[in-house]
C-alpha cells in the first residue's frame, strides 16, 4: 500500500518514524573517540613549564588506527640541547566498557593506562603518578578553543598541594607531515 492511500497524517507518522530511526542510528554509532577526531593532524607547541620556565618544544601527530576505531598519536620533543628530536610517546586511544581510554607508551618503556573523559570542547584526565616518592596525582585538560588551537593545563598534587605546572597552546598546522622518528 503506498503512502498516498493512507492521508497526509499517516505520512506525517512514517516520516517521524524515520527520523526517530535516523536518530537513534546516529546516536548509536557515537563514540567517545569521536571527542579526539577534531585533532586528527599535527600540532605544535612552544611553551614553558611552569613555574620553572622551563621551555618546551614538541609536536605531536594524531592519525586514524585501523578501522576508525581507534587513534594514534606520536609526541616528538625537541631538546634544549640542539640535539635532533626524538619520540617521546606513542599513544593509542580506543574505548573500552563505553570509556575514551589511552594506552600510553614513553621513551623510558613504561607503559600507562589513562581514562580520558570529554565535557564540551574539553579533554580531561587525571592519574596517580606511579612510583612516586610520596603521592601524587596529575590532572591535564586539553581544551578546543579554536579549530586550530588546544589550551594544556596541566596541574600536579603533593601533600594536599595543588600547583599548575602548565598553560601552553597546541597550534595545528596547516599542513601535516609525516612524523620524522629517529
Amino acid at each position: 500500500m503506498s503512502c498516498e492511500y493512507l492521508g497526509p497524517a499517516s505520512r506525517i507518522g512514517f516520516g517521524l518514524i524515520f527520523a526517530f530511526a535516523l536518530a537513534a542510528q546516529a546516536r548509536a554509532e557515537e563514540s567517545p573517540l569521536d571527542a579526539l577526531a577534531p585533532l586528527i593532524g599535527q600540532w605544535h607547541i612552544d611553551a614553558k613549564w611552569m613555574p620553572s620556565d622551563k621551555p618546551l618544544k614538541a609536536r605531536v601527530v594524531f592519525e586514524w588506527g585501523p578501522g576508525k576505531k581507534f587513534i594514534t598519536s606520536r609526541t616528538f620533543i625537541t631538546p634544549q640541547d640542539g640535539s635532533g628530536e626524538y619520540e617521546r610517546y606513542h599513544e593509542v586511544f580506543g574505548v573500552v566498557d563505553g570509556k575514551l581510554v589511552d594506552h600510553l607508551f614513553d621513551f623510558e618503556g613504561k607503559t600507562h593506562t589513562r581514562e580520558f573523559t570529554s565535557e564540551g570542547k574539553t579533554l580531561k584526565s587525571e592519574w596517580k603518578v606511579e612510583q612516586a616518592t610520596e603521592p601524587t596525582s596529575i590532572r591535564q585538560e586539553l581544551e578546543r578553543t579554536a579549530a586550530d588551537k588546544l589550551q594544556w593545563r596541566i596541574w600536579v598534587t603533593r601533600d594536599g598541594k595543588t600547583e599548575q605546572i602548565m598553560d601552553g597552546t597546541w597550534i595545528k598546522d596547516a599542513t601535516d607531515a609525516t612524523p620524522k622518528a629517529k
